[in-house]
């Protein structure tokens, strides 16, 4: 699916829906279902917060100063 959106919107530049196959309309409508922001198979304990700090990590980057 990752290649198949950027040749979905070449093929839409070039003429529009009438060149899309059935294929390509399957992978038009999961590319834009599909959230990767807040699909729970990808974040299964929650989608990550926005804007906070991770102090795991960045208490580990101390320790390798």
């Amino acid at each position: 699916m990752e290649l198949a959106r950027p040749l979905l919107e070449a093929k839409l530049r070039q003429g529009g829906k009438n060149l899309l196959n059935e294929t390509d309309r399957r992978h038009l409508k999961l590319s834009s279902e599909i959230s990767s922001e807040t699909c729970a198979l990808l974040h299964p304990f929650g989608a990550p917060a926005l804007g906070l700090k991770d102090e795991t990590a960045e208490s580990g980057y101390r320790q390798l100063l």
